[in-house]
């Protein structure tokens, strides 16, 4: 089964989602006017893709369903449905089809600046950093100073990319004997 379908027009702000399970992580971090917002059509949050996991594909997948619970959905301009946002049934692990840092941290996309999308991005974000914080496996302290983004130069793409700045980092030998060759390179970003 493929999971993934092309969609069109999904960048900027969506009309609203469709909300199938309000036991959720994410959404109980809103308040009345962000969940308000959120499921009526002010598009607080920003989409930027072309591909996504259609409604009635993880409807006929056991997988899909086994393994995630269905929070949200949200629709392209002709309608298509697809899934917007899930949380994993039994792990701390959740996805979402649309950028909620991009309100608070891209300035060069047209996503919603309003104090609820800001709010609801945020929070987001925190539940995201409070879910990370439970893990107690800990870096040795030498290793992190290697891997720490402080070391690496950011590239500063023109102003036709929506992203600020764009890491890139080299390859070590394990990942590409694990993938099996290059997964990125600069050029790839321009």
């Amino acid at each position: 089964m493929t999971v993934l379908s092309e969609v069109y027009g999904q960048f900027g702000n969506t009309r609203y989602q469709k909300v199938y399970n309000n036991d959720s992580l994410l959404l109980k971090s809103l308040n009345s006017d962000e969940y308000h917002d959120l499921v009526s059509g002010d598009g607080i949050m920003y989409y930027h893709h072309t591909w996504a996991v259609l409604k009635t594909t993880f409807d006929q997948s056991e997988g899909l369903k086994e393994f995630w619970k269905l929070i949200s959905t949200s629709f392209c301009e002709d309608g298509t449905e697809f899934v917007a946002t899930v949380e994993s049934k039994d792990y701390p692990i959740f996805a979402t089809q649309y950028h909620p840092e991009k309100n608070s941290y891209e300035w060069r996309i047209p996503a919603k600046r309003t104090y609820n999308s800001i709010s609801a991005s945020q929070k987001f974000i925190n539940t995201f950093i409070a879910l990370c914080k439970k893990n107690k496996n800990v870096m040795p302290e030498d290793e992190r100073k290697k891997k720490i983004i402080y070391n690496y130069n950011p590239i500063f793409p023109d102003m036709q990319i929506s992203f600020a700045q764009i890491y890139v980092f080299s390859e070590d030998k394990e990942i590409k004997e694990l993938y099996g060759g290059e997964l990125y390179s600069e050029s790839n970003l321009r």
